[in-house]
């Protein structure tokens, strides 16, 4: 069995091929069947692509019976424009839509999801949104009920030192919660319960995923599930990837036990965790914290020469 993994990051060729009052923008069939899954039941107005990964694997089994197999998995990062709900009834949980999705598909294409309402993109938009006016300019849009996004993009990004200032801030505050509870499960209070320490640990990636994609995207999600963060911080961060592989029983252990880690604590009064797995993930989230500093001071630093050739 051989695997080859390529990524795609979207151009701005689009394909046009108008259909009745909606436009497609993509052959792709595996997006068309998850944009047309959103449109039926997520009130989807316009979908952008915001990245696409392909995973190949191919499987020959030469004992008879012989057979050669190829299978691909896909993953969307997707940018969304809905409807308004008719009520808060009506929204699903992110984390149920990301899996009616990948179970729709038959398990071949994970989706992650960025969504907004039209109106709480064109406030945002009047207010100032430098995240919003980016994944407008550089996301590629795949559908949309109609071309009335456009007269959305009629601002651009603003490099002021006052911006500047704030990501800086937010970035120090969230770094500086994230090395406070890391140092915590460092001590005797919290090593002898391995669950607790799990979950503590979660807030220490939570908090830096938080922190970068502030400083990277001006970009505050109001979903944080660890699997997510760590998706979205691996457009510009390769390090997710490498520190938490699952290509070992041991490393996809620790990782998913890493994102059930609050579960864990809510529902269940045993679990399998021991001080040598614990010690092992602490180690990891102190290889994140060390890297993702590095990264962000660098960003902070290109942003500040941004924003003095603004004044």
């Amino acid at each position: 069995m051989k695997t080859i993994s390529t990524n795609q990051n979207p151009s701005d060729n689009e394909l046009q091929n108008k259909q009745q009052s909606s436009s497609w923008r993509t052959k792709d069939p595996m997006l068309r069947k998850v944009i047309a899954y959103l449109r039926m039941h997520h009130h989807l107005d316009t979908a952008f692509l915001v990245s696409k990964q392909t995973q190949s694997t191919e499987n020959q089994i030469h004992f008879p019976p012989t057979n050669t197999t190829l299978t691909r998995q896909f993953t969307y990062t997707l940018f969304i424009l809905t409807g308004e709900a008719k009520s808060t009834s009506n929204v699903p949980n992110p984390a149920q839509l990301m899996d009616e999705i990948y179970n729709h598909s038959q398990k071949k294409a994970r989706v992650y999801l960025i969504t907004y309402t039209a109106r709480e993109v064109a406030h945002k938009l009047d207010c100032g949104n430098n995240f919003l006016l980016s994944m407008l300019d550089f996301a590629r849009c795949v559908y949309s009920v109609d071309d009335s996004w456009l007269h959305l993009k009629r601002y651009g990004v603003t490099r002021h030192p006052q911006i500047t200032a704030d990501i800086k801030r937010h970035w120090n505050t969230r770094f500086a919660r994230a090395k406070y509870l890391h140092s915590i499960t460092g001590t005797m209070d919290v090593t002898e319960n391995p669950a607790a320490n799990f979950e503590v640990l979660q807030n220490v990636l939570k908090q830096t995923c938080l922190g970068l994609l502030y400083v990277f995207w001006e970009y505050k999600p109001s979903y944080t599930s660890l699997s997510y963060l760590l998706h979205l911080c691996s457009h510009f961060f390769d390090l997710p990837a490498k520190l938490f592989h699952t290509n070992t029983f041991q490393s996809h252990f620790l990782f998913h036990e890493l994102c059930r880690a609050d579960q864990n604590m809510k529902y269940k009064t045993k679990t399998p965790l021991s001080l040598k797995q614990t010690d092992k993930a602490w180690k990891k989230c102190d290889i994140f914290l060390r890297k993702a500093g590095g990264l962000a001071e660098q960003r902070l630093q290109e942003l500040e020469e941004l924003s003095g050739k603004y004044e």
